[in-house]
Parts: C-alpha cells; structure tokens; sequence
C-alpha cells in the first residue's frame, strides 16, 4: 500500500461530502473532544480508563479490562504518550493484553499519541492485503500492526504526500460545512485514516504498481 492508494479519497470527499454514514459522522464530530480528554493530565491509569472508554465508543465491542494486565497497560501509558515514529511493538503488548485486543490498543494508543500510532482495524487490514485472510489470528499479531504503521510511515514520508495532506484538509473542511461540524486541525495520521476509509467505503482497489 502506497501514497497512490489513497489519492482518490479527495475527489470522494469533494463529490459528495455530506455523503457520509451516520457512524463516520460521529466520528468525526466526537474525535476532537477524545483527543483533549485522553491528553489530560493524570497518572497513567486515569488516562488508560479515559483513552478506552472512548476508544471503545467507536467499537462494536464492550470494554473489558483484564485485572491481571491492568496494572502493566497503565505503567505503558507514559511511554505509549512519549513514543516517536520508531515504536516497537513490544510496547503496546501489556495494552493488548489488557484490553485483549490489539485493535483496541491500537484505538488507545492512537487518542493518547495520534502523531505516532495509527487506528487499524480487519477493514483497512483487508484493503492493505487484499489476498491475505484477515482473521481473529491476524488481527490479534502485533506484528501486524507494526506492519501497518510502518506501510502508513512510507506514506507519510512519500514525496507528494504534502501535497495531498493539504488537498485532504479542504476535502474535510468541506465536509465538516456540510455536515455543520465546527472545523479543527487533523494531523496526518488520521488524515490517512479518514482517507483510506473513503477509499473503502467507495469500493476502490489498490492502484497496480506503475498505473499512477
């Protein structure tokens, strides 16, 4: 997956850019106000039980946190908070194991440091391998996600990329107009989040190497 796989997502948005299920509405009406909650001050439990309640608003499943790993996520926090671009994924197994999900640590993570780690789900999963089975065992690897945040690095640091994070913000601003959401600032991860959502939801495939 390449910065050329998620070009299109401009021209979604600015197609239809009240076209937009009432889900992904809430997200991106809720997303400022959990970003402002999860970087609150408070010891590393406090902001471990705010980052997950409100990571998992935006999952189907009910939070559950594991007792005997609870301990170890809230110790995690600090360093999930301070963590640059190079994380190894080490650092967010007593998360995932708390939460017993990695896409949920990775929800966490992404409201307590939305500079460094990316929300990833079996959707984006599946757009990013077309030809792999995305199962419970694969989504539950941290390997995986480690894989992902270094595909969504490249994009990132790709040539171009500039130029395409500045026609996604006024993709989206057109978007919060005509959905009466008062406009804030998107860092670039989750510009590439809402882009490649877009693309999903639009049905598009993955750009053969050389077509662009």
């Amino acid at each position: 997956m390449n910065l050329n796989d998620i070009l299109l997502a401009v021209d979604y948005i600015q197609h239809a850019p009240g076209g937009i299920a009432l889900r992904g509405q809430t997200y991106l009406r809720t997303y400022p106000r959990i970003l402002e909650v999860a970087a609150l001050p408070g010891d590393g439990q406090a902001r471990l039980l705010a980052a997950a309640s409100f990571a998992y608003s935006w999952m189907p499943r009910i939070l559950r946190l594991d007792p005997d790993h609870f301990e170890g996520a809230a110790e995690a926090v600090p360093d999930i908070v301070n963590a640059g671009d190079n994380w190894d994924a080490d650092l967010l197994e007593s998360l995932a194991n708390c939460l017993h999900s990695v896409v949920g640590a990775a929800k966490v993570a992404h409201f307590l440091n939305p500079n460094s780690f990316p929300i990833w789900d079996s959707n984006v999963e599946g757009y990013r391998l077309p030809n792999n089975e995305i199962d419970q065992y694969h989504m539950q690897n941290l390997a995986n996600y480690g894989a992902y945040s270094q595909e969504i690095g490249q994009i990132r640091a790709a040539q171009g990329f500039n130029d395409f994070a500045q026609a996604m913000v006024l993709a989206v601003g057109q978007r919060f107009d005509a959905l009466q959401i008062p406009a804030y600032e998107i860092g670039p991860l989750r510009l590439i989040d809402l882009a490649l959502w877009e693309i999903i939801a639009n049905g598009a495939q993955q750009v053969a190497a050389g077509d662009v």
